[in-house]
């Protein structure tokens, strides 16, 4: 269900609401196992890690809402402001092999509900062997617990007609406010606590790295056949919520620069293009993970160019 409604010339609300739901995939379902290797902390090691699948597992489900405003403040400024919200219930995911084993070393009733999927050196799972010891993991697909995440986005345009061309400017910003998973019970016991993974690395959970905050402020040039862009863009530090055995090791924030050109030549059918990303050659900021950089926020390839040439044939 969505709904827009015009108050007056410069503003405009809006909002949607709906309900959806995800079945699990084959591989999900799939009782046979898939190893891989992961690094795990307690044994200073690369260590066997067994995904299984689930054949009880249920659809997870999704409520979401949002409601914005676009503000056309002149027919040059616009500004659009939206609140979004996510809800997961029964969220399709795999067991984080660290919570497990996070588990399995607090000893009593939690190591009890993961003991039979810790496999000690040997084979056994007894529990028999202290957290250095383990050699293998089994974690399986589950529906997992509740995850609720909302923030804003935020986007401004202006655009300026001159003697000289026409320039825009603007900025396009998102924040997330919070990113809640309720706490994991297996078999009568906590395995994992609630937490809220925005602003956090999240390298021991099993959220992803989530910066709070990313954004760019653009600039645009257009004077007859050319064009030129730039973007400012930036992502926040976050914090590694591991602790802090040594000096410095939440994540800095990044700023880059891409700069891109645009020829159109021959009645447009012909465009000249070229690009430059990062290029002031920033390199990505450190984090205590296997790479040495968060991969699934940053890029490690520095400076990149590009050139390009396109063609569209007339209809």
């Amino acid at each position: 269900l969505a709904g827009r409604y015009t108050v007056n010339d410069w503003l405009t609300l809006r909002g949607s609401v709906q309900t959806t739901f995800r079945g699990p995939d084959i591989d999900s379902l799939s009782p046979n196992a898939v190893t891989g290797l992961s690094y795990v902390g307690p044994t200073a090691a690369f260590k066997a890690i067994d995904a299984v699948g689930n054949p009880d597992l249920e659809p997870e489900q999704a409520f979401t809402y949002n409601i914005g405003a676009v503000m056309n403040f002149t027919d040059n400024l616009t500004v659009t402001v939206d609140y979004w919200n996510y809800d997961f219930d029964n969220p399709i995911v795999l067991e984080d092999f660290n919570a497990l084993v996070d588990a399995y070393q607090a000893g009593g009733n939690s190591k009890a509900a993961v003991q039979d999927q810790i496999f000690c050196t040997g084979g056994s799972n007894d529990g028999s062997c202290a957290g250095s010891g383990i050699e293998r993991i089994v974690v399986q697909s589950v529906n997992g617990p509740s995850i609720e995440t909302s923030g804003v986005d935020l986007f401004i345009n202006y655009t300026l007609d001159s003697s000289v061309g026409q320039f825009s400017f603007g900025a396009d910003v998102s924040h997330t406010l919070q990113y809640e998973q309720d706490e994991y019970e297996k078999n009568g016991a906590v395995v994992q606590e609630s937490y809220d993974a925005a602003g956090f690395l999240n390298a021991g959970r099993g959220a992803r790295p989530l910066p709070d905050t990313k954004g760019r402020v653009f600039g645009e040039f257009t004077l007859e056949n050319h064009n030129v862009l730039l973007y400012v863009n930036h992502t926040s530090g976050y914090k590694d919520e591991r602790g802090a055995p040594i000096q410095t090791l939440d994540v800095d924030s990044q700023t880059t620069y891409d700069l891109h050109y645009r020829l159109n030549l021959f009645d447009d059918s012909t465009a000249l293009t070229f690009s430059a990303i990062n290029f002031t050659d920033e390199q990505a900021p450190l984090a205590r993970v296997d790479l040495g950089y968060d991969a699934y926020t940053h890029n490690s390839f520095g400076a990149m160019y590009k050139i390009g040439l396109e063609y569209r044939m007339g209809q």
